[in-house]
């Protein structure tokens, strides 16, 4: 059984007032950013959750990297674009060609090399 999303708090968002606490108070500003990625991913399904933490970790990653936000947007923009069109991605997974190596029991294995105990 899915969790419905209440529409009415993802509906609505104040670009206006989200830009002027960005300016007026940057650690406010990145302090609430968090507060909504994280109720964001909260309510989420909990299958979905570690996916998500860890995708927004990957994010925060790639804007640590970053000089700039217009640089930021633009490693997170390539980003998304590598997971739809990449190996493996969305528009693979549409066409039936993903592969799901996470408990496929068909899935490759690396060789195993046994231990041997060396004489000296």
């Amino acid at each position: 059984m899915s969790k419905k999303i209440d529409r009415r708090k993802t509906d609505h968002f104040d670009f206006d007032a989200w830009k002027t606490l960005a300016e007026q108070d940057p650690e406010a500003f990145e302090r609430k950013r968090r507060e909504a990625i994280e109720a964001t991913i909260a309510q989420a399904p909990p299958r979905l959750r570690q996916r998500l933490t860890g995708l927004q970790w990957r994010i925060e990653m790639e804007r640590g990297k970053c000089r700039n936000p217009t640089q930021s947007f633009l490693r997170i923009y390539k980003l998304m674009w590598q997971s739809v069109y990449g190996d493996n991605g969305l528009l693979d997974a549409l066409n039936g060609k993903a592969v799901d190596r996470v408990g496929d029991p068909a899935a490759p294995k690396a060789p195993v090399v046994p231990l041997r105990p060396t004489t000296g």
